[in-house]
């Protein structure tokens, strides 16, 4: 059996997988530390195994990684996993090899292959969660990257306005003490459909996506009519407008983006 697992700013899964199918599925709440959240990544293994043999793992972390996508290099939501070498530490715990990617990459070559992007040959993928991440998937695959792909840090108005600090669920609740998905105030999402709406049109712009798939908890929130309308109106220099849609695979997008990995364990 593989091992699927998706740590986030706020929750993490993991996923037992067997012929590329999801048998069992387990989700905690992410630890603050990185040693605590070792013996969980831990725990919740031997929870889906249930004494299946372990073949590998494939992990998805809400962070900025080295080149070599083996060391933490940021997690904004969990600073004290910064510059921790996450794959050694779980190929320790689990004794199996480990593949490690940007949570949002996992997610959005789950949607490319298996959700909503699946008829698609370019797929750009925004999560809206805790944080703001995307990726660009292309036949499939991954895009290839340097330090991977980071469109929620983009800088949106000449006052350096971050769109993640706008956004994102974890700005949100700091600056409204209040749960995102608590908050009804239809004016409230207009204005942040629209900063959204920004960050999607330099997307496209930039990645010249079939498709943009938008996911994540907070994303039901945000306003994909207030999206497309922004778009339609400021869109003219390409011929044509590509879809925005909702993803159709939730909170799983990346335990399927990582089934697609684990034939590079095979």
């Amino acid at each position: 059996m593989y091992l699927i697992f998706d740590i986030g700013g706020t929750f993490m899964r993991c996923a037992g997988v067997l012929e590329k199918k999801i048998i069992r599925k387990e989700k905690f709440p992410t630890p603050k530390t990185f040693e605590d959240g070792i013996l969980m990544c831990k725990e919740m293994a031997e929870k889906v195994l249930q004494g299946e043999t372990r073949e590998g793992a494939v992990v998805g972390i809400a962070a900025t990684l080295d080149r070599e996508r083996r060391r933490i290099y940021r997690a904004p939501h969990l600073p004290s996993w910064n510059g921790k070498e996450l794959a050694r530490g779980l190929e320790q715990v689990l004794q199996v090899p480990v593949i490690l990617r940007n949570d949002a990459e996992l997610a959005g070559l789950g949607e490319a292959v298996y959700g909503a992007g699946r008829e698609k040959g370019i797929v750009a993928y925004m999560t809206v969660g805790t944080g703001v991440g995307g990726t660009r998937i292309v036949n499939k695959k991954i895009d290839e990257s340097t330090w991977g792909f980071e469109p929620g840090h983009q800088i949106i108005s000449v006052d350096r306005k971050i769109q993640e600090l706008s956004i994102s669920g974890g700005s949100i609740k700091k600056n409204t003490g209040k749960d995102p998905l608590e908050i009804i105030d239809e004016s409230f999402w207009k204005e942040r459909s629209e900063t959204f709406a920004v960050g999607i049109f330099n997307v496209i712009l930039f990645w010249s996506p079939d498709v943009v798939v938008v996911g994540g908890s907070v994303s039901q929130k945000i306003s994909l009519d207030v999206v497309n309308g922004y778009l339609e109106e400021n869109l003219n220099m390409f011929a044509g407008i590509p879809d925005v849609i909702y993803s159709e695979l939730g909170d799983d997008s990346g335990l399927w983006g990582g089934i697609v990995l684990v034939s590079a364990l095979e």
